[in-house]
């Protein structure tokens, strides 16, 4: 269903396909019914009614429509909660490279599974809090300046959220059980305690494991198993400079994941270890980087986590990354969700690289109970941020905004003849 307003040779003319409608604006009216040419010249070609990118935000739990839709540019696209789940599925499809071995797209697509909404939201803020830090004005500037957390998952923990534990996979996890097994074989004499002295042995390991699951590339002993950190990275080094002997077409995929791993840690290494008294086998053991705010490595890791979402074509650390630390109140944890969202949408070629284009050239963006959650002071100040977040990141677009609240203070700043007020008559909207 559509009604589209148009200026035609100085003139308003409003465009509709709903039959029961009433127009008491002056504006001159033309019903386009089901098979009209005209209908089909505006709808159905790529004329002007497809020339609009729909944008719909909410923070509502319950919208009445959730996920994509695109044709080389996005046409319509609601961002809330539940919608979050498809562009999270999207983003890690992208950073999880495709290899012609069963096992390792079997445990690509449990990575991809496991990874929880919550975790896609982690790299949202972080990439928005970069963004922030280049502003030197935001609704959200003064409010979010606390010290972040850094750990990674080992790859056992996906085994866990899928299987119950890999040793429950049964035939379906048979030949992950089998790298598993390997690995554990070729660990069985690391010292556990430098997993609670340094986060990124987790990493290690995990490129250890994806290198089995791709293919066992260098054989040893039980005399020559991997024994502390040093050996676990000789081992990793000799296993990918086999397959570059080879001509292996994915070696170069595993050295950019060592040489990302180790930009993080050469980011993160004058951070404070948080270790954990409990065994590492606990699920209950976690261990952490703090990043002090506002130091370099706080800095560096915004800068790092935007360069592996939006500039690397894959990304071995955010599979595994875990990101915590920020402790917001309902009404920044909204905002922060609300304008993280808004800021992704011109980056979504890399999130979906069947797009031609992000946006088309006319943006109208729809907002559901825009004051929900906020403090009456972000009220007053609201609309103002939006209109420059807008300004800044569709520039060169054409910008409609329309938004819904019950907020008196929203709508305080807003011209009389931009309101419309809708109420209940005889028990109808």
């Amino acid at each position: 269903m559509y009604i589209a307003v148009y200026i035609e040779n100085g003139e308003l003319i409003c465009y509709r396909n709903i039959d029961r409608f009433a127009n008491f604006t002056g504006v001159k009216d033309i019903y386009l019914f089901e098979g009209s040419e005209k209908l089909t010249e505006m709808v159905r070609n790529n004329t002007r009614f497809r020339n609009i990118s729909r944008i719909c935000l909410t923070n509502s739990m319950y919208p009445a429509w959730n996920g994509i839709a695109a044709d080389k540019s996005i046409d319509k696209i609601h961002l809330n909660m539940n919608s979050l789940n498809v562009l999270k599925n999207m983003f890690y499809e992208k950073k999880c490279k495709k290899i012609k071995s069963a096992r390792f797209l079997q445990y690509q697509d449990i990575i991809k599974e496991c990874r929880k909404n919550q975790d896609f939201q982690q790299v949202l803020d972080v990439i928005y809090l970069q963004y922030m830090k280049e502003k030197e004005n935001g609704i959200l500037t003064q409010n979010i300046n606390g010290n972040l957390t850094v750990r990674f998952l080992l790859f056992t923990k996906y085994f866990y959220d899928k299987f119950k534990g890999i040793e429950n996979s049964g035939e379906q996890g048979k030949y992950l059980k089998e790298c598993y097994d390997k690995v554990k074989a070729l660990m069985s004499n690391f010292d556990s305690q430098l997993l609670k002295q340094d986060v990124f042995c987790s990493l290690y390991i995990d490129l250890l494991f994806e290198l089995h699951a791709y293919a066992q590339v260098v054989e040893t002993d039980e005399g020559k198993n991997i024994r502390n950190k040093q050996a676990l990275l000789k081992y990793l080094k000799e296993s990918i400079d086999i397959l570059s002997e080879r001509k292996d077409e994915n070696a170069e995929f595993f050295n950019e994941a060592l040489n990302e791993i180790q930009e993080y840690e050469q980011c993160l290494s004058l951070c404070r270890m948080h270790p954990n008294s409990l065994p590492v086998s606990d699920s209950a053991y976690v261990a952490y980087k703090e990043i002090e705010y506002e130091s370099s490595s706080y800095y560096g890791i915004l800068n790092l986590v935007r360069k592996s979402a939006f500039e690397r074509k894959y990304s071995f650390v955010l599979k595994y990354i875990d990101i915590g630390g920020l402790k917001l109140a309902s009404g920044e944890r909204a905002l922060l969700n609300f304008f993280s969202w808004l800021y992704i949408v011109p980056y979504f070629r890399c999130i979906d690289t069947s797009l031609e284009t992000s946006l088309r050239d006319n943006i109208l963006l729809l907002i559901d109970e825009i004051d929900l959650y906020c403090h009456p002071l972000w009220q007053q100040k609201l609309i103002y941020y939006l209109i420059e977040e807008a300004r800044a990141l569709f520039s060169g677009k054409k910008v409609q905004i329309v938004f819904t609240t019950h907020s008196p203070i929203v709508l305080s700043d807003m011209p009389q003849n931009n309101v419309i007020y809708l109420t209940r008559k005889m028990g109808d909207a």
